[in-house]
């Protein structure tokens, strides 16, 4: 895993769209674990995902 962290993780507020989940917005950031906590439009809770998981940032 890349020593700085924060220059792969999306900032809190940013729009992104997941393969499965689709769109929704990151609520948090867990550095420690790696993974954006994203609540997503189509998903009840929120849901940590891994920072290797690839998603497309929405303006």
């Amino acid at each position: 895993m890349p020593e700085n962290l924060n220059s792969i993780a999306m900032p809190i507020g940013q729009r992104v769209r997941h393969t499965v989940f689709g769109e929704g917005t990151v609520v948090d950031v867990d550095t420690d674990k790696g993974a954006h906590l994203i609540q997503f439009d189509s998903v009840e809770t929120p849901r940590m995902i891994s920072f290797k998981v690839k998603l497309e940032a929405l303006q």
